[in-house]
Parts: C-alpha cells; structure tokens; sequence
C-alpha cells in the first residue's frame, strides 16, 4: 500500500517536471487536430468499501483514447481502460462527447462519456467474481503541443462510477502522449 502511494506521488511529480520542462517547446498556439490518440498511465481510486474492503483500493493501469473532432469545438471520444490493485481489477470501454478550448498555448477539454466496465474481485481467500455494467465518466484536462504530430496530456481529472456490485464513485487520475493527424485551423477573414 505505501509503495503504490509512493509511486503516484512520483509519477505526479515526474509529470509536473515534464510540464513545466517542455512548456517553452509550444511557441505556437495549438491547432485543433481532426483526429488525436492517445496511451498513457492512469491511477484509480477506487471505491472499495462498497465491496465490503475497509477502505478505498488504488489502482494503476493505462488508458487509450481516440478522438474525432466535428469542430473546433465538439468531438467525439472513444476510450478503453484497464485498472489493477491487490484485490480489485477494473477494465472496459466509453465513448461520448468532448468539449475543446484552446487556452495558455494548448488545449483544455471536457468530456462526457458512457459505456461499460467489468469489476474483478478477489478475496484474501481466493474467490472470485466478476460483474459487467453500465459506467460513465464526467472529467476533462489539458494538453499543450510539442511538435506538429505530438501533445503532451500532463493531468486528465475523470469522475467515473461504475454501476457494478451496487455501484461505485471512483477518481481517475491519468496522464498521456497524443498523436495528431490532420488540423481544423480557425477561419480568419470573410
């Protein structure tokens, strides 16, 4: 348990040192790319006292994430995640809306996104169980460039509750490298 504290307080101050390493890297402001995926580490806390645990479960694992923007503005988003702890693992797929403003050299967005997670429990005696449901996320972050083809994601926020064994509101934390094809750049003139 404190390994894995001490492994997210590192993995946020690794990010934060990344963030403010590159930030002169973006000279320019960031066009919207039409088509933008992303990989990177995610960290859930998790809701396990629901399950019966004495407290909340941490969670490492990844997220990838592909986006189509319509506008500027308004894209659509599809996600898979995979989340694992001592006795817990949570995995599954979303897509929904996101919501872009470009602000302070990147991108800040929005998204609203619904889908289903499969919820892995494991006992200290060995049995287990698995149950899919319903699972939405309410989150957003920022990314700023650092080349035409690549953006930096230092922070994604995501409220995600899932509705299995009674439901759970959990916290993901992620961070990512996006791969952008194509840009919607803003019309200027008549």
């Amino acid at each position: 348990m404190r390994r894995q504290r001490v492994s997210v307080r590192a993995a946020l101050f690794f990010s934060l040192v990344w963030l403010v390493g590159l930030w002169p890297l973006s000279s320019r402001a960031q066009d919207i790319a039409r088509l933008a995926v992303s990989l990177g580490p995610s960290y859930v806390r998790f809701d396990s006292k629901t399950l019966g645990f004495p407290g909340n479960s941490n969670l490492l694992g990844g997220t990838g994430e592909a986006t189509f923007n319509i506008t500027r503005s308004f894209g659509a988003t599809g996600q898979i995640y995979a989340d694992y702890g001592d006795h817990v693992h949570l995995k599954g797929w979303m897509a929904g809306a996101q919501f872009n403003h470009l602000k302070w050299h990147g991108m800040l967005f929005g998204h609203v996104l619904f889908g289903k997670t499969q919820t892995r429990v494991e006992t200290v005696v060995g049995n287990r169980a698995f149950l899919t449901g319903r699972s939405y996320a309410l989150g957003g972050g920022y990314e700023f460039p650092i080349s035409q083809r690549f953006s930096i994601r230092p922070i994604e926020l995501d409220y995600l509750n899932t509705s299995t064994f009674g439901g759970q509101n959990n916290l993901r934390v992620s961070a990512a490298l996006v791969y952008r094809w194509g840009a919607l750049k803003k019309h200027v003139g008549p």
